[in-house]
């Protein structure tokens, strides 16, 4: 799934989508110079989702990620 059907699924804009992926809270493929989002991310955006509806900040989901792995 590319970068724009994927931010539209979640009620998100492009911007938002690219910042998670800066921050590696999403970590779509590559192909040909293009995000592509697999199920991992919706997987991945669903827990971001679900830690914000709890008021965690993007900090906190990125502690959460990391003592996961």
């Amino acid at each position: 799934m590319k970068i724009g059907d994927f931010a539209k699924k979640y009620g998100l804009n492009i911007t938002t989508v690219r910042y998670y992926v800066e921050r590696a809270l999403l970590t779509p493929e590559r192909k040909n110079n293009q995000y592509v989002f697999t199920p991992s991310c919706m997987e991945d955006m669903e827990k971001i989702l679900k830690y914000k509806s709890f008021r965690f900040s993007l900090e906190e989901i990125e502690q959460i990620g990391r003592a996961s792995c």
